[in-house]
């Protein structure tokens, strides 16, 4: 709840609903993102880790050291099996 009564997960959900990006699927991401935003809020932002960022810089690129997967040169051809593999569904 905020300072003056109101519920912080009705404004997420009513700007999940007007947002016509997401509309469609509001009910289904308030369901999913409801818990986090619940814990959030009980525990508090600073309950929250600082997010640590490396990047390198190889083959005339920069690379997102340590992350799954990367968008440097020669390292793309994950997005096109990614998006094959969605196409299939």
């Amino acid at each position: 709840m905020t300072e003056d009564g109101t519920d912080i997960f009705e404004i997420y959900k009513n700007g999940l609903r007007k947002n016509p990006y997401n509309a469609a699927g509001s009910g289904i991401m308030a369901a999913h993102y409801g818990p986090q935003l619940y814990a959030l809020a009980k525990n508090g932002f600073d309950s929250i880790p600082d997010l640590f960022l490396s990047i390198g810089y190889e083959n005339s690129s920069l690379q997102d050291i340590g992350q799954k997967e990367s968008y440097g040169i020669g390292k793309t051809n994950w997005i096109q099996e990614w998006k094959a593999s969605v196409a299939s569904l």
